[in-house]
């Protein structure tokens, strides 16, 4: 801790407020410094050499009034907008996305990280695992075959990841090469076919009254056009459908979200919405650092700016 004791919300021209709305952008706990060099340097004290422990002091300020959260340990203190449990939510998130581990491969790295060891007991950790699963944002899937652990994911359980699993545990215990398999199952597949010049199934009859359903109303059955100002609404209202604790500045993943709002909203009108509250400082957009390992259809699903990054999670901004 600094030798500077400060008990207020102001400083000169510095304010809490300046501090919650730089941390507002973080997507992670932040160090002193990296707070002070969102600051506008017109606000920190000359010399320059006064500057980190007036914002520390401040930040401490904060912390005593709940508006900021303090992680890390005493000697290297990192400092967030949102409260442990929204950190520890998010960090088990982000472990599932794109894929499926047991219970203690989600646990266990983030009750290592440097954020989470030593300040908030395993036990949190575990707690905050248990409410995700209980809301529905965490889902439990069976073991694989031959397995014990249960699986958890952030999405519906894919047969694919069970056949791959059964795949690669026959060509080791077989010796026998992966695309051999994959010819063998396409052959067992084809005598599974209807034999050729059978009878084709008969067309779904239409309701009375609708006509024959063709190529024009399927392409025309898209999310119709709305307005810039209409999508940013519905979009803050889906936010606090998909998780209600996002007002309190929980994170909502954009995955979600966007999968909420499929019917009324086409994937330009989404993107553009995001980046129009996050212009108008309504939301905060959290980068994916491992978007480049993700294959086309996963990257998709996230929003990207003019900048070329990506963004897979967004929060309210609780604090003007």
């Amino acid at each position: 801790m600094s030798a500077i004791k400060i008990h207020t919300d102001t400083v000169g021209g510095l304010t809490i407020k300046h501090l919650v709305k730089a941390l507002g952008s973080a997507a992670e706990p932040k160090s002193v410094n990296w707070v002070k060099d969102q600051l506008p340097r017109s606000l920190l004290p000359k010399p320059s050499s006064q500057a980190g422990p007036m914002v520390e002091a401040l930040l401490e300020s904060a912390v005593q009034a709940s508006q900021v959260w303090k992680y890390g340990k005493p000697d290297k203190a990192l400092y967030w907008h949102s409260a442990p449990k929204v950190w520890v939510q998010r960090c088990l998130l982000e472990k599932l996305t794109g894929g499926v581990k047991t219970r203690s491969g989600v646990i266990g790295p983030v009750v290592k990280l440097a954020t989470v060891e030593g300040l908030i007991p395993k036990s949190h950790v575990e707690a905050a695992l248990k409410e995700l699963i209980d809301e529905g944002r965490i889902l439990v899937h069976p073991a694989y075959i031959g397995g014990r652990a249960k699986l958890l994911s952030v999405r519906p359980a894919d047969p694919a990841d069970y056949l791959t699993r059964v795949m690669e545990q026959l060509s080791q215990k077989l010796h026998v090469s992966p695309s051999d398999l994959t010819a063998i199952a396409a052959k067992l597949t084809l005598e599974d076919s209807p034999p050729e010049g059978a009878r084709p199934a008969a067309p779904m009859p239409h309701s009375e009254g609708m006509g024959h359903v063709g190529t024009r109303e399927v392409e025309n059955s898209s999310p119709p056009s709305i307005s810039s100002e209409e999508a940013r609404h519905r979009i803050l209202d889906a936010m606090l459908d998909v998780n209600p604790a996002a007002e309190s500045g929980d994170i909502v993943s954009l995955r979600e979200l966007r999968e909420r709002l499929d019917n009324s909203l086409d994937k330009v009108s989404f993107d553009q919405a995001i980046l129009e509250l996050a212009a108008q400082e309504k939301i905060a957009l959290h980068r994916d650092d491992f978007a480049s390992t993700k294959t086309d259809a996963e990257r998709e699903v996230l929003v990207r700016d003019e900048q070329g990054k990506f963004y897979n999670v967004v929060s309210l901004r609780t604090h003007s």
